[in-house]
C-alpha cells in the first residue's frame, strides 16, 4: 500500500482475493486507465469500488467486482496484460472503460510486449507523480505554473515541423482505435465471457470556464501534439465509433456520455472523477449490471 492506492497480490487495486472464482458470484473485472484504477478519489471511493458497494447493497454475496485497471493502459497494453494474466482469472464480465486521448499522443497506442504488472510498477508510478505535484504547488502560484505550460507546450511544438499539431482529430488514430478495440472484443468474448463497453466522459462543455481552461492546458502537457479543439472533439470521435460498432458486433455498451449530465463537480480535472462523479459512474454501471440479470458463463 501507498498512501491511499493498495495493491493486491495480484496486482489489483483492492483488498486480497482468490484466484479461483467463489461458487455463486458473478466475477465482474473492470479494465482501462488511471480514470478506472482511481486517482483523485478518496481511498475506496474509486467508481469499481462503489460499484461493489452499491451491488452489495441490492444483490448481496451475488457480485465480486476487480479493479484490474492501471494507469497508462491503452488498449494494446490491456490485450497482451489480458492474454498473459488476467485471462486466468475466469472473469464473467468484463467493464472497459476507454481513454480517447491516447490516440492523440505523437505515436499511437501499439502493440508492445507487456509484462503483468505488479505492487512495485504501481507504487513507484504514483509516487513519482505525487512527489512532482508537491514540488510544483508548493513553490508557484497558479497563475505562474498555467503561464509555464503554456510556454513548454509552444516549446515542444516549436521543436517539431510545421502542420505537427492535430488540429481536428485524425481520421487515421480513430480507424486505429476501431481496429484495436475489435481485438480486444475478440481477445475477451471467444471463451464467452460477456463484454461491455462504456463511452468516455469529461467535465469540458460549451461555453468554457476558466477552470475547463486550466484543465485543457493541463492536458495538452501530456498531449502537446494536440489542439485544445482536437482535446475537446476526441472523446465524441471516439464514442461514435464504440457506438456504431456496439450495434454492428452486438457488443454490449453503456453509454455514460448520454447518461449522465457533466457537472463540474464530478470532476477533479480533464476527466478524472471526485469521489461523486465516481459515484454517479457506478451507480450507472451498477444498475445495468442488475438490469442485465447475467447469470454467469458456461465453462
Amino acid at each position: 500500500k501507498y498512501q491511499k492506492w493498495s495493491i493486491n497480490s495480484f496486482g489489483f487495486r483492492g483488498k486480497g482475493i482468490t484466484k479461483e472464482k467463489p461458487d455463486d458470484i458473478i466475477r465482474v473485472i473492470t479494465i482501462g486507465a488511471s480514470e478506472t484504477f482511481g486517482l483523485y478519489e478518496s481511498e475506496n471511493m474509486e467508481f469499481p469500488a462503489q460499484i461493489q458497494t452499491i451491488l452489495d447493497e441490492n444483490k448481496p454475496n451475488r457480485y465480486q467486482v476487480l479493479n484490474a485497471a492501471h494507469a497508462g493502459m491503452s488498449i494494446p497494453r490491456i490485450i497482451e496484460y489480458y492474454k498473459s494474466w488476467l485471462k486466468q482469472f475466469n472473469a464473467d464480465i468484463i467493464i472497459y472503460y476507454p481513454s480517447p486521448s491516447y490516440y492523440l499522443n505523437n505515436l499511437p497506442p501499439n502493440h508492445k510486449k507487456l509484462s503483468p504488472l505488479n505492487h512495485s510498477f504501481i507504487t513507484t508510478n504514483f509516487r513519482l507523480l505525487d512527489k512532482s505535484k508537491i514540488a510544483i504547488k508548493q513553490f508557484l502560484p497558479k497563475e505562474l505554473q498555467t503561464q509555464i505550460k503554456k510556454y513548454l507546450i509552444a516549446r515542444t511544438i516549436e521543436d517539431h515541423p510545421p502542420n505537427w499539431v492535430f488540429e481536428n482529430v485524425p481520421d487515421e488514430r480513430i480507424q486505429l482505435f476501431e481496429k484495436q478495440l475489435l481485438e480486444l472484443t475478440k481477445e475477451v468474448t471467444h471463451d464467452n465471457t460477456k463484454l461491455i463497453i462504456t463511452t468516455h466522459i469529461n467535465r469540458i462543455s460549451e461555453p468554457l470556464s476558466d477552470l475547463d481552461q486550466k484543465y485543457i492546458i493541463d492536458k495538452r502537457m501530456m498531449y502537446p501534439r494536440a489542439s485544445e479543439k482536437c482535446l475537446i472533439m476526441i472523446d465524441s470521435a471516439i464514442n461514435k465509433v464504440i457506438r456504431e460498432n456496439a450495434n454492428l458486433y452486438r457488443i454490449n455498451i453503456i453509454d455514460l456520455e448520454k447518461l449522465i449530465v457533466k457537472r463540474p463537480e464530478y470532476f477533479a480535472d480533464f476527466s478524472h472523477f471526485t469521489d461523486l462523479g465516481a459515484y454517479i459512474v457506478a451507480e450507472v454501471l451498477a444498475e445495468k449490471l442488475i438490469e442485465l440479470n447475467y447469470e454467469g458463463k458456461t465453462r
